[in-house]
C-alpha cells in the first residue's frame, strides 16, 4: 500500500529531474569549454613558433624570436609562453643524434646549417574536474626547424 503511494506522488519529480540533467549539461558544457581553450592553445602556440622561426632565420637573434612568438600570442595567453629554445646544429647526423648547441646571438653562431626551435606553453586547466581526469597543467610544445644557409 505505501509502495503505490510513492509511485503515485508526483510533488517534487520535476525538480529532481532538473538537479540530475542540469549537473550533466554543466559538467558538459565545462568540458566542452576546456577542450576548446586547449585546441585555441595549441593552435596559439603553433602559429608562435612559426613566427619565431621565421623572425630566427632573418635575424639570427635569440630575443628578436622570443620577441616575434610573444607578438604572435593572444595577450590572454602569453603568459603560458616559456622562453624560447633555439637549438644549432652543423649538420644532419648532429640533428638525428640530438647533439647541438644553444644559439648565442652571435658569431659563434655562424656555422650552423640547422636551427631547432622548440616554444612550450604550461597552461593551468580552468575546470577542477577536468583537472582531476587529465592533470592540474596542459604542457604543449610546438618545434620548428628552420635550414639557415
Amino acid at each position: 500500500m505505501m509502495l503505490r503511494s510513492l509511485v503515485r506522488a508526483r510533488r517534487g519529480s520535476a525538480i529532481t529531474e532538473f538537479a540530475l540533467s542540469s549537473t550533466i549539461l554543466i559538467f558538459v558544457l565545462m568540458m566542452t569549454m576546456e577542450f576548446g581553450v586547449e585546441i585555441f592553445i595549441r593552435q596559439q602556440t603553433e602559429r608562435a613558433v612559426g613566427a619565431a622561426a621565421a623572425a630566427y632565420a632573418t635575424s639570427r637573434s635569440p630575443s628578436q624570436a622570443q620577441d616575434a612568438a610573444l607578438a604572435t600570442m593572444s595577450p590572454a595567453f602569453r603568459e603560458c609562453l616559456q622562453p624560447l629554445d633555439v637549438v644549432l646544429h652543423n649538420n644532419i647526423s648532429s640533428l638525428k643524434n640530438g647533439s647541438g648547441r644553444a644559439a648565442q646571438g652571435n658569431s659563434s653562431d655562424d656555422g650552423a646549417h640547422i636551427a631547432r626551435i622548440a616554444l612550450t606553453c604550461r597552461w593551468d586547466r580552468i575546470t577542477p574536474a577536468i583537472r582531476l581526469m587529465l592533470g592540474d597543467t596542459l604542457v604543449h610544445e610546438a618545434i620548428s626547424f628552420v635550414r639557415i644557409r
